[in-house]
């Protein structure tokens, strides 16, 4: 069931229909999965988290990525998730409060009159800073001093704009300060927001927009930061979080860019293809699909293969998602143009048959080869151009010229 009070708010921002749901929808989506799980007589499921949120504090330590910990323990269960499409969409920023009564200001460019908007401040803690808001005109609504819970509403007089600012100090899950702003009855310009500090320890803040396809075209900060714009869940740190790439491995700017919030959980894990991808449509036909989707499925496919020879085939009857996070790891393609781990590609390109060959501990030199081929008798050159064996239930498939 899509979220029916929010697509009210896109109908009157004037956005054009897409997909919205509530986490409390997704989250018993997830739930009714589970309990399916446990009924499997071989437990074995994937769960494809096709859907991000900007919403919340991209640490990993928000409600519903603990959550998706939790299943993800499981045996037998592998969540994978997508980074989204917000890489160049310039809807996150960062900044830093130096000292106490110290000001950083952030401007945003509203390009049309809106209904509505809302978005939350995160200050990392153990940080706390005060809030003011500049119109387009200059008017100010002075200096809202921080308090736990408290909730005070503005009025501009040039621009009948309503503003209500939040605090939440601290935040239950990340223990960090946020400050909740609702515009109502924005008007285009350029709106000025103003972070006072109040007790300053490293002083950083990070502020992400709603996801881009529920804003006008143009609504944007002025100075973005387009690292740490992964949607949640995928931030969730024992997922398999999935980022994407054009044609020729290029790098895209709209897939979500890793780290920097929190440099010791290092997201996305790896990268595929996400631009052109081959696949069914609904009433029969092919057709094409781009976008962090698109790269989720294809690893949810093949998640599911090492589920099947893992659990199914009993090669590996422990396997979960962190598990399956590592082997996908341990068998990527890697540039060596680029430095890894890496904001855009995680830990490499995703490679199922690399990762097969990490398994069975397979290296591409001849005399490995050689050793192998003298212990099974079934292998076999195809075409010249591989060789093909198996041990137990593993198949191989080497290119020879490597």
């Amino acid at each position: 069931m899509e979220s029916t009070n929010f697509k009210s708010m896109l109908k009157d921002n004037l956005i054009d229909d897409v997909p919205i749901y509530n986490t409390s929808e997704c989250v018993a989506g997830l739930e009714f999965l589970k309990k399916e799980f446990f009924k499997l007589k071989n437990k074995a499921m994937v769960i494809y988290t096709g859907f991000g949120s900007t919403e919340g504090s991209h640490d990993g330590r928000n409600l519903i990525s603990r959550y998706l910990n939790s299943l993800a323990l499981i045996r037998g269960l592998c969540l994978v998730t997508g980074v989204g499409n917000e890489g160049a969409a310039e809807g996150h920023t960062t900044g830093y409060i130096k000292s106490k009564n110290d000001i950083s200001t952030q401007e945003l460019k509203i390009p049309r009159a809106i209904k509505h908007l809302s978005f939350n401040i995160w200050i990392q803690k153990p940080n706390s800073a005060s809030v003011e808001i500049i119109s387009p005109t200059g008017e100010s609504s002075q200096i809202i001093k921080s308090k736990i819970n408290k909730i005070e509403k503005y009025k501009f007089v040039f621009t009948s704009t309503e503003i209500t600012v939040s605090y939440r100090l601290p935040d239950n899950f990340t223990g960090s300060n946020v400050i909740s702003i609702q515009f109502k009855n924005l008007k285009p310009g350029s709106w000025k927001i103003k972070l006072i500090g109040e007790y300053i320890i490293g002083g950083r803040y990070d502020i992400w927009l709603p996801p881009h396809i529920t804003l006008p075209s143009g609504l944007v900060f002025m100075e973005p930061n387009n690292t740490t714009t992964l949607t949640l869940p995928s931030t969730t740190q024992n997922t398999v979080s999935v980022a994407y790439y054009g044609e020729n491995q290029v790098v895209l700017a709209e897939s979500g860019k890793g780290w920097d919030y929190n440099i010791g959980r290092i997201k996305p894990d790896i990268a595929t293809i996400g631009v052109n991808v081959l696949t069914t449509k609904p009433g029969g036909g092919s057709t094409t699909l781009s976008g962090s989707s698109a790269a989720t499925a294809i690893t949810v496919c093949v998640c599911a293969l090492l589920l099947q020879w893992g659990i199914l085939k009993s090669n590996d009857i422990s396997m979960y998602s962190n598990k399956i996070r590592s082997y996908l790891i341990y068998g990527t393609l890697r540039n060596p143009n680029y430095k890894y781990p890496n904001k855009n590609l995680g830990y490499g390109e995703l490679n199922l048959l690399g990762t097969f060959s990490s398994i069975a501990k397979i290296y591409n030199n001849q005399t490995q080869l050689n050793s192998l081929m003298s212990i099974r008798s079934d292998s076999n050159i195809v075409d010249s151009e591989y060789i093909e064996y198996s041990i137990n239930n593993l198949f191989i498939r080497i290119p020879i010229n490597t």
